[in-house]
């Protein structure tokens, strides 16, 4: 993200000596580069429409979105614990190492609001830092180390979900599940705003490591009174999207 233009210069003048009709294509998110020497440039922002990137062509806008292909073949959920029925189950995946435990603390909002009235679903690599919050709910569930179709099953059989504003959003989107949004880090503040002004889902700021509690039970209230719809362009045909463009080029 911050990598000087010059090295991407570099990087680009060696590819051209060694394949001189290869395709490049460019990934970017920010806006801030020209892009220049790329042959196709991807960006994903959500409601993008027209870019100033210098290069032959633009992919711009979330029907682009690169999803995982276990998207689009979700594991079977018949298998998925029934028990759970009367309890809204909610899909907590803050991803990464999460060093502001914002995991734990979601869920301790969670419970505040009911421990009985929410399932957490908890997608963590650390689910022994959380053991004391997780015993206040009736039921739960740790998972990790999950493929891309076992999310996608989570997704589906969860009514809302607590995400953190990165790839992940795409994701949910791509399943029509509604959301809460945590904005973690620098680079995900210009996509949390698209996320609340052209989804509709509620975000929470949290680059500094705060996380308002009251602000987090209040989205979580917002997005449960939403029907479980589409609300973006994600859907799980990005990447063939991008890749027949690359055919075209190609030639």
């Amino acid at each position: 993200m911050y990598t000087e233009q010059s090295s991407f210069d570099e990087l680009l003048a060696r590819w051209r000596r060694l394949n001189g009709s290869g395709v490049v294509l460019g990934i970017d998110d920010m806006q801030v580069r020209s892009m220049a020497g790329f042959d196709l440039v991807l960006n994903t922002e959500i409601a993008l429409r027209e870019a100033s990137y210098r290069s032959l062509k633009a992919l711009l806008g979330e029907r682009y979105a690169l999803l995982r292909s276990g998207f689009g073949a979700p594991e079977n959920t018949a298998d998925l614990p029934q028990m759970w029925e009367g309890s809204v189950p909610v899909l907590v995946m803050i991803g990464g190492t999460d060093p502001f435990g914002f995991t734990e603390r979601v869920l301790e909002g969670l419970a505040e609001m009911g421990s009985d009235r929410f399932l957490p679903i908890v997608v963590s690599s650390e689910p022994k830092a959380m053991v004391d919050t997780l015993a206040r709910f009736r039921a739960y569930r740790v998972l990790s180390r999950l493929g891309s179709a076992e999310v996608a099953a989570w997704m589906g059989f969860c009514r809302i979900g607590v995400i953190a504003c990165g790839s992940t959003l795409y994701e949910a989107s791509g399943m029509g599940l509604p959301f809460v949004g945590l904005s973690v880090v620098d680079n995900q503040t210009a996509t949390a705003r698209k996320v609340r002004t052209e989804w509709g889902m509620p975000v929470l700021n949290c680059e500094k490591g705060s996380l308002d509690p009251l602000a987090l039970q209040s989205g979580v209230e917002t997005v449960l009174s939403r029907a479980r719809r589409p609300y973006s362009e994600v859907d799980t045909k990005g990447a063939e999207r991008v890749f027949r463009e690359l055919e075209i080029l190609c030639g």
